[in-house]
């Protein structure tokens, strides 16, 4: 009953003054990025000299398998700056795994067309990351591994290290290399690719 006189007096007084209650806030615009709920953690920004582009709000991982969008995977570079497989969205990505004991070879047999550098200058919206997955003598890339890897190779292009053991959902029997393909949506292509440039070739004409 008091409820009902409440609504009766508010809307008498609209009649006589012609005045509107007060707007309440306006809605809060949502930046990508921002959670939008408590299961909607927000997205991280790292600190690297990369190009960086932020995924949708409320982006969430899937899995390892093909077909599912891939986790924020955590890299270190060679410059020692923080990676996020993530800050790469909109962009295709080529992920090489090696262990550095596979160095030698790699110098001695790879072709300049076939250099992550010389990939990213061919292919508009490709990047490509060299994950570094163990040392000579056990598992783990340091600082010093990534750079000289770099340095060898005269590679620009980023060279990472397995912080978090990523590579343990694709590498099980420590034969390398091993390359992984993601569409611009962080989707998983491909993780085991046999034919690269075939690959890059149909999936960035999309």
């Amino acid at each position: 009953m008091i409820h009902s006189t409440a609504m009766i007096s508010l809307n008498l007084f609209i009649m006589l003054t012609g005045c509107e209650p007060a707007p309440g806030p306006a809605p809060r615009r949502v930046e990508p990025g921002a959670p939008s709920s408590p299961n909607c953690p927000r997205w991280r920004v790292p600190n690297n000299r990369w190009d960086i582009q932020t995924p949708p709000a409320c982006f969430m991982e899937e899995g390892y398998d093909v077909g599912q969008i891939a986790p924020d995977m955590r890299m270190t570079d060679q410059h020692g700056d923080t990676v996020s497989l993530w800050q790469f969205y909109g962009s295709v990505v080529v992920i090489d795994l090696y262990a550095m004991w596979s160095l030698p070879a790699v110098q001695a047999t790879r072709e300049g067309e076939r250099s992550p550098d010389a990939l990213m200058e061919q292919h508009e919206g490709l990047t490509v990351l060299t994950l570094i997955t163990e040392r000579a003598y056990g598992y783990g890339a340091d600082a010093d591994d990534l750079r000289d890897w770099a340095n060898t190779l005269s590679q620009a292009a980023p060279v990472v290290s397995d912080d978090e053991r990523h590579h343990t959902h694709f590498i099980t029997d420590h034969i390398y290399p091993k390359t992984l393909l993601i569409d611009r949506n962080m989707q998983f292509i491909d993780v085991d690719v046999q034919d690269l440039p075939q690959a890059l070739d149909v999936l960035l004409a999309r």
